[in-house]
């Protein structure tokens, strides 16, 4: 059995939290998220204690118990605090600026890139070259941040491109060295 299923989630009481015909929901201050839980998965909540907890009648040889407590965990974190993702760019004349849809990238090619914010993401644009993510969704924060990392990947040589700035730099590759 996981090791993690074996403790209980406790939560605010801002949260709410409802299991009906396999649907997890969990309705907070930032919002309200639903996850559907695969058959062999009981949750149990105690609305008196203020837990959840995650079971099942085959506990020993069931994987899901560990990713559905991350889960619901991931969850009840997003609708209290919410997630975020702070990232930067590097390279001269890289920066960003918001508009109606989302963001606006100048990535150093011939044309800007308009990158849409999907429904439940915002993104802050703190400086011309630093922006965050932000969401209640932790796997929408995470994916939006990797769309946007994709569009210009730190380069080997010199760095430049979109970076995470809560991650170490790119080892850079040294360059050819003349004789």
């Amino acid at each position: 059995m996981s090791r993690l299923a074996k403790r209980l989630l406790n939560y605010p009481d801002s949260v709410t939290i409802t299991v009906a015909d396999g649907v997890v929901a969990v309705k907070g201050p930032k919002g309200g998220l639903t996850q559907a839980i695969d058959s062999s998965v009981v949750v149990a909540v105690d609305a008196e204690a203020k837990t959840v907890g995650v079971d099942s009648p085959n506990q020993s040889t069931n994987p899901k118990l560990g990713l559905y407590w991350s889960l619901i965990k991931n969850m009840i974190a997003g609708v209290v605090d919410g997630f975020k993702i702070n990232m930067e760019l590097v390279g001269v004349g890289y920066k960003t600026e918001k508009i109606n849809t989302g963001i606006r990238l100048y990535l150093g090619y011939s044309h800007p890139i308009e990158f849409a914010t999907p429904e439940g993401i915002s993104i802050e644009v703190e400086s011309p070259t630093r922006f965050a993510v932000c969401g209640i969704n932790n796997h929408e924060v995470g994916q939006v941040a990797a769309n946007i990392f994709k569009l210009r990947k730190p380069d080997a040589y010199k760095g430049k491109g979109v970076r995470y700035s809560d991650r170490r730099p790119p080892r850079l590759k040294p360059g050819k060295s003349v004789k």
